[in-house]
């Protein structure tokens, strides 16, 4: 068993299914990792008193206000830091300095700033603590059946699309980003096609970009709404078409081909693993530290997508 600390009771952490039944979808990765039958779920870290006590009201685990009390009380194995995107730095370098886990899971985005994820990307060369990134779609089942379709060719390109999301190009369209960076390979190109629709608080903005890979290309455009997300794509294939959204991907072959091809991809709908990633995300993890194949962002392709997006801010100023 893989004890395990988590770090950031919030929303992502606990609270979204924190009244859930048994049966309902996981939301957290407090309750992720708790059913994760290779995880021992041994600590949690956060400043909330009240936080920390529906924490240990609902998991009968231990919680602390501080890194070092709970590093103290059993080192773990896998640290996950659930909170917010300007504090994942100054609480990574707190973790280290604290205890040297196989692995530290941090949620998406890395960070705002070239800054604090080169400072992140620093600190896990130096001491050997290896980093990956909660885009958790990488783990959905559908993405990767798609995945290995455009891989083998029944899927063809050239491959042009447009995806949609809200709440931020970094906190929401970032997870755009990477899935097509997953799929597609290295980026090309990546440019703003729009003024900001809203400049967030926290550094974030709402933007329409263009972004291109060697055989794809696809436009991605804002959604300004605050009270709930917006996340799909489609995409046009030589031979079909791709659409995605949380729910569903589903595919629709060329009809038109069928008299000329004779290897046509049958149209198809997957169900997403929506209801389930966050336990997808925890079987990964220990995938990951038990050296098999794994499919979560390293840190490395995270850091790219900082430092793009950044990019992209600074281009937006200088104009």
């Amino acid at each position: 068993m893989l004890n395990v600390m988590l770090i950031g009771l919030g929303k992502i952490g606990m609270l979204n299914d924190y009244d859930h039944s048994n049966s309902a979808p996981i939301e957290t990765l407090a309750n992720a990792f708790s059913q994760c039958p290779s995880c021992n779920l041994v600590s949690a870290v956060d400043p909330d008193q009240e936080k920390r006590g529906l924490f240990q009201e609902k998991y009968n685990t231990k919680s602390f206000s501080t890194i070092s009390e709970a590093a103290n009380f059993k080192n773990p194995d896998i640290a996950i830091i659930a909170t917010p995107t300007n504090s994942h730095a100054e609480l990574f370098e707190s973790l280290l300095e604290n205890c040297k886990p196989q692995l530290v899971l941090c949620e998406k985005p890395l960070s705002f700033t070239r800054k604090d994820g080169l400072k992140i990307k620093q600190l896990s060369q130096k001491l050997n603590v290896p980093v990956v990134v909660n885009y958790m779609r990488r783990t959905d089942s559908s993405i990767l059946k798609v995945k290995n379709l455009i891989e083998s060719g029944e899927i063809r390109g050239s491959f042009k699309g447009v995806g949609w999301y809200s709440k931020g190009i970094f906190n929401n369209g970032s997870h755009l980003i990477d899935i097509f960076q997953f799929i597609f390979g290295e980026i090309k190109e990546c440019k703003a096609i729009s003024k900001p629709m809203l400049m967030r608080d926290n550094g974030d903005l709402d933007i329409d970009i263009f972004i291109r890979f060697n055989d794809a290309e696809f436009y991605l455009l804002a959604t300004n709404e605050v009270y709930f997300s917006n996340f799909s794509f489609t995409i046009h294939c030589n031979n079909g078409t791709l659409s995605y959204n949380n729910k569903t991907i589903s595919w629709s072959n060329r009809s038109s081909l069928t008299p000329i091809e004779s290897n046509i991809l049958d149209s198809f709908i997957f169900n997403t693993d929506s209801p389930i990633l966050y336990l997808n995300v925890a079987n990964d993890v220990c995938n990951f530290v038990n050296k098999k194949e794994f499919s979560l962002t390293s840190l490395n392709s995270a850091y790219q997508i900082v430092d793009l997006l950044e990019g992209l801010k600074e281009s937006i100023y200088a104009n």
